[in-house]
């Protein structure tokens, strides 16, 4: 059997990176259109954690399109919704994925939100509002944690980034 290689891009690789993959590759649910392999991934229903709550995530995601810039952070979409908090870089994808591949804020709402740490190598966390199910559904690209310690990290970086905007208003 012959194979081609074939070239990846992902969020957590955009600016410079790619990865090289000479094997067949087929979808896996644990794939991921905005950072990449998805390893880990725990849902949240609303009230069951006092951090990763809806109101705390539309806090979140109001602040960042009110206060932020855009900027381009993977292949993926142009002029993403952007804010720098001290820690942590933080992105917002549109609900409506490529549909909106511009970003446009009249075009679709915004309840994917991407938070890129500072310190090296990049690790990227994503939290998704699940309309349809009221809870959150939080994920760690490249990295296997467990459901428990996944929840512990994504608090730990809600909590400092409600302190920065709690501290900015």
């Amino acid at each position: 059997m012959r194979t081609i290689p074939l070239i990846l891009f992902f969020a957590s690789f955009c600016s410079a990176q790619n990865t090289q993959v000479a094997a067949p590759i087929t979808p896996s649910p644990g794939f991921s259109s905005g950072a990449g392999l998805i390893l880990s991934e725990t849902e949240i229903p609303d009230g069951s954690n006092p951090v990763l709550t809806i109101a705390n995530f539309i806090t979140i995601k109001n602040f960042i399109l009110a206060k932020g810039l855009s900027r381009t952070y993977c292949q993926m979409y142009d002029n993403n919704p952007f804010y720098v908090f001290i820690n942590f870089n933080t992105y917002l994808n549109p609900d409506i994925g490529q549909g909106n591949i511009d970003c446009d804020r009249t075009k679709s709402d915004f309840n994917h939100l991407v938070v890129q740490t500072k310190n090296t190598p990049y690790q990227y966390w994503e939290v998704k509002w699940n309309r349809k199910g009221n809870d959150l559904i939080v994920q760690q690209a490249w990295t296997k944690i467990s459901s428990q310690a996944l929840v512990k990290e994504v608090e730990s970086i809600l909590r400092q980034i409600l302190k920065e905007i709690e501290k900015a208003q």
